[in-house]
């Protein structure tokens, strides 16, 4: 899955010229704060599956590891896909369904 792994450098290579580009008022307290966040997720996922492997690996049968191993390589990017396309069709739908004709805001009544 290297497309995912370039995926994942580009968005964050877009988030630093968004914050440096975009922000005028404080880029410095922006990047620290982006940095921060990143080694925050990674630190969270090292921990996550050092318990995995240590705690939670030897008590679960082999399929049961084997169907969460396959659900998240298989299974989980096209969620990832999905999931989003989904919200944007219903949102969609919810926006065209208001009373007020579309956008949101309701018309006050004077």
């Amino acid at each position: 899955m290297p497309e995912l792994l370039i995926g994942a450098l580009l968005l964050k290579i877009f988030k630093i010229f968004k914050v440096t580009l975009y922000d005028r008022e404080s880029p410095v307290k922006h990047l620290i704060g982006l940095v921060y966040s990143e080694l925050y997720k990674e630190f969270v996922t090292g921990c996550f599956s050092y318990f995995w492997m240590e705690v939670v690996y030897p008590i679960i049968p082999w399929f049961v590891t084997d169907w969460v191993f396959y659900g998240t390589v298989y299974l989980l990017p096209i969620a990832w896909f999905i999931i989003p396309l989904l919200a944007l069709l219903f949102g969609a739908a919810v926006v065209i369904a208001l009373p007020t004709g579309g956008g949101g805001y309701a018309k006050k009544n004077d």
